[in-house]
């Protein structure tokens, strides 16, 4: 079914499993009413799907938090999701009208997923300077073109963080791939592994890669690792690109 758990205020989430065995029966993972202290450390979340008509692709079916009023800190570290399925703005992970930038997202694993939306979607209420993926792998997942009519975003990033309003568009700010590994990844459009830009959530946000490694990624109209469409360019430090296509 879709109900999914809900937790405490301060709560450590540490070493689950959450596995669907059939795809066609498969619900949600992990709802959060309120975030407070939380830290999710080596958990297994596989073959899961909030809703299988995608009718509110503002859920996410692995871990969503709809409110963040009480948000203290977000530790994300060593978990695996494993064939996460839907349209869903942000598969892996969704928390909305977040006060601070105080979120860990570190050595995570995101593989087999199919064609679908964003893995990840961050929203900041308060204006923040950076936020950080490091050492987090990429592994033979497709992201689809379902969010591109959008006329606020016009694309479907493979991750989504979107800072405090600022005018028409939204605040500057720094996006950091730190030691990130992306293998086998593809997308319909461009940038295969990650694709960012265009839209207004997104064309004020500098993306930044170190160390990062980009093998065998695949893009249809180009950027077959990558591809970056913002007003604040890009940064690509001590990075490794092979056997890319498109």
């Amino acid at each position: 079914n879709n109900s999914q758990e809900k937790l405490a205020d301060y709560y450590n989430f540490l070493y689950n499993k959450i596995v669907y065995s059939k795809v066609e029966q498969c619900g949600g993972c992990v709802d959060l009413e309120k975030v407070g202290n939380h830290v999710f450390n080596g958990n297994l979340f596989q073959n899961y799907r909030f809703d299988d008509s995608d009718t509110d692709i503002k859920i996410s079916g692995g871990i969503n938090c709809f409110i963040s009023n009480n948000f203290v800190s977000f530790t994300l570290i060593n978990n695996t999701f494993d064939n996460a399925l839907g349209n869903n703005q942000g598969r892996c992970m969704r928390f909305s009208d977040i006060p601070n930038n105080q979120i860990t997202i570190r050595n995570n694993t995101i593989k087999n997923c199919p064609s679908g939306g964003p893995f990840f979607y961050f929203k900041f209420s308060n204006k923040i300077d950076d936020f950080t993926f490091e050492s987090c792998n990429f592994i033979e997942n497709k992201i689809n073109n379902y969010i591109d009519y959008n006329v606020q975003s016009q694309i479907t990033p493979q991750v989504w963080v979107e800072n405090s309003q600022n005018g028409n568009y939204r605040s500057k700010f720094k996006l950091i791939f730190d030691d990130c590994y992306f293998k086998k990844d593809t997308s319909p459009t461009k940038g295969g592994a990650i694709n960012y830009g265009k839209g207004n959530p997104f064309v004020n946000t500098r993306v930044v890669f170190r160390e990062c490694q980009f093998i065998e990624n695949e893009a249809t109209n180009g950027g077959s690792a990558i591809s970056i469409e913002t007003y604040q360019g890009c940064e690509i430090n001590d990075c490794k690109f092979i056997k890319n296509k498109s």
